[in-house]
């Protein structure tokens, strides 16, 4: 796999795979762990306890399951997600123990050093994707509810690190460009600072869980009800040589346990949030991913007799 990886490099092709399928079709086969009437009551009972915490934010994820017939070929699953998914961070591909792997391309890092270097990537606010430039900046930069998300997950992300970085050093590098990606697109921004002597990435990292979740934190309760398990979902993966690491945010990922396959999508809820359109959300975020484990299960061969 690996060889095969470094002489055919990834690439992500977005425009390449046709228009996307609508969600209906990609999700006939899945199970969600709750049904929408459900979700979208945990949805409105969120939006309407943030009315009394101006500032405040949660994270509220759904889990859904899919039994599939294909028992080979999970490397061809990432490639496939890896090279429709768009402007993405990173990726990643785990065998984590026989016929169980984790595999995923998120759109944004948690944080990177480089030496005494700190950059990190701020993806919050979303809509769905679209080629238009007047749609977007219609959807994202004309919205005020869109605009108050970012910065407020802007903010609480510099204020995470500002103790760990020389006084005054935080300062925006790229503020608020549209990140595109096949189903969705989002407002991104880059902050940078400079570490302060003998910090590490270990350093940093105790000050960043939970990473989905609420604040203020006596909403957390709230923000986590889901019973699903959250597995790898909204954790970190990484790398770290010397000076040199990054984590990045685990979404837009799925699980593969043998025949069943895990996934999660998540949504920010700020007091100005509309429950049915964060609904919608979490169905354009997950809609890539089930794509190209559509598009992979159509491909590859099956056992005979399954």
């Amino acid at each position: 796999m690996l060889r095969a990886s470094s002489e055919k490099p990834l690439s992500a092709q977005p425009n390449d795979h046709g228009e996307p399928r609508p969600f209906s079709e990609l999700a006939a086969d899945w199970i969600p762990a709750e049904d929408d009437e459900s979700f979208l009551k945990r949805l409105a009972n969120a939006v309407n306890m943030l009315r009394d915490y101006p500032d405040g934010k949660m994270t509220l994820t759904r889990a859904y399951e899919h039994r599939t017939a294909v028992q080979c070929g999970p490397f061809n699953l990432y490639e496939l997600h890896a090279r429709m998914n768009g402007e993405y961070a990173c990726s990643h591909f785990f065998c984590i123990r026989q016929d169980v792997f984790s595999l995923g391309t998120t759109p944004e890092n948690v944080l990177e050093v480089n030496d005494t270097a700190l950059t990190v990537d701020v993806v919050a606010a979303t809509c769905k994707s679209s080629d238009s430039d007047e749609y977007l900046a219609r959807e994202l930069y004309e919205n005020p509810k869109q605009i108050k998300e970012h910065l407020s997950s802007l903010n609480n992300r510099q204020n995470r690190f500002r103790t760990f970085c020389r006084d005054g050093s935080i300062r925006v590098v790229q503020d608020m460009q549209i990140k595109k990606l096949r189903n969705v697109c989002h407002l991104h921004s880059v902050f940078t600072g400079d570490l302060l002597p003998q910090v590490t990435m270990f350093d940093l990292m105790g000050n960043i869980f939970p990473l989905l979740g609420a604040r203020p934190k006596e909403l957390l309760a709230v923000a986590d009800a889901e019973m699903a398990p959250h597995r790898y979902y909204g954790g970190v993966v990484g790398h770290l040589h010397l000076k040199t690491g990054g984590c990045f945010l685990n979404i837009r990922n799925a699980l593969l346990n043998n025949d069943v396959i895990h996934v999660k999508v998540g949504v920010g809820l700020i007091k100005e949030s509309d429950p049915y359109s964060e609904l919608l959300e979490t169905r354009d975020k997950l809609s890539g991913l089930l794509e190209a484990i559509q598009s992979w299960e159509q491909s590859v061969p099956r056992e005979s007799g399954s």
